[in-house]
């Protein structure tokens, strides 16, 4: 592969131009119609120093703003991609662009996490302590997820390094998750029963109430789907009633099992809902304290709709017709419960 000429600046630094087995290409933005091949853009200005295969930062070697660079491999550390220039040397994603989506290259399968908080609360498994850290973990960054836990309350945990974890309330995951990427802990992530230790833990100061959240989660559920050019869902009065139910039930016991222990869908009788097909799914989501303004709880339950395929599925399943949502807050607790049932009556 042909290579160019380094130039040496008046302090010893390196600009480079080309270097080792990639190649510059030219000056120009980067774009998927112009090349055929994975590029990035430096756009860090006056240039963009590189970094070693460990993630260390070189000081004497630069590529100069607005030069376009074929990419090898791409690889992540430290909440960051990286994409390799030359063979021991990598550009890091923050000061660059590319024509391509770094999550599907030499990722296919690999599970990664992208912070989605300015300010996330990391759970220490080791010392069974909650902590805030967006200095290690800024928002945006994205990070190899070694494997997910579940706990009790349908709270969801991603392992980002040796006892390190973060919940999904904080981190959006680069994949439907699927039942083979999660582990069953009922008491993962619960210090007390209040988890009155975690960052923030403060009773709500919004004046939300459960039909306001209730109409807007109904409002996002309906826009995905008009999105996949899916009908929209109907409101119905039995579902609504009968997911209200749940959702207060959800703060005796989460999942699917009613505090009877009877099954949920025991709830929805023939003067409930006229079902003659059994063509229904609930979705049962716990939204956490700390995201109490309208906008923050709506975002966090579509996320989860994201995060795990089945209950997207559910979403855009073109055969279910109606819906009810059901909103309880737990004030004991300090958290929401979101139950969503979708349902098509049959013929």
């Amino acid at each position: 592969m042909k290579t160019h000429k380094i130039l040496h600046g008046i302090t010893g630094v390196s600009l480079l131009m080309a270097i080792g087995l990639m190649t510059n290409v030219r000056s120009a933005k980067a774009n998927a119609n112009d090349f055929n091949y994975n590029v990035a853009t430096v756009s860090k200005l006056p240039a963009a120093h590189l970094y070693t295969d460990d993630g260390v930062f070189k000081v004497s070697r630069l590529l100069v703003a607005k030069s376009d660079w074929r990419v090898g491999q791409v690889k992540i550390m430290n909440g960051h991609y990286f994409y390799q220039v030359s063979s021991h040397e990598w550009l890091r994603d923050d000061d660059s662009y590319t024509n391509f989506s770094p999550q599907n290259v030499n990722n296919e399968g690999q599970l990664l996490g992208t912070i989605i908080s300015k300010a996330p609360v990391i759970f220490n498994n080791s010392s069974r302590s909650y902590l805030k850290d967006n200095t290690r973990f800024p928002e945006k960054s994205v990070w190899k997820v070694s494997n997910v836990v579940k706990n009790k309350h349908g709270e969801y945990f991603f392992r980002i390094s040796t006892n390190e974890y973060i919940s999904d309330q904080y981190m959006r995951s680069s994949r439907p998750l699927q039942n083979s990427d999660v582990k069953y802990i009922a008491d993962f992530g619960i210090v007390d029963n209040s988890d009155s230790n975690k960052p923030n833990n403060v009773t709500p100061v919004n004046n939300n109430d459960p039909e306001t959240i209730s109409e807007s989660i109904y409002s996002a559920i309906n826009t995905e789907r008009s999105q996949r050019g899916l009908a929209p869902l109907h409101h119905h009065a039995g579902l609504m009633n009968a997911a209200a139910t749940r959702a207060q039930e959800q703060a005796k016991i989460f999942g699917s099992v009613r505090p009877n222990g009877q099954d949920w869908t025991t709830i929805l009788t023939q003067q409930i809902y006229p079902h003659t097909q059994n063509n229904y799914n609930e979705i049962v989501n716990y939204i956490p304290d700390q995201n109490s303004t309208l906008e923050q709880i709506v975002a966090l339950n579509m996320l989860k709709f994201h995060n795990f395929s089945s209950q997207y599925a559910t979403l855009i399943n073109p055969d279910f017709t109606d819906i009810g949502i059901g909103v309880y807050l737990n004030k004991t607790a300090n958290r929401y419960y979101v139950v969503e049932i979708f349902a098509n009556p049959g013929k």
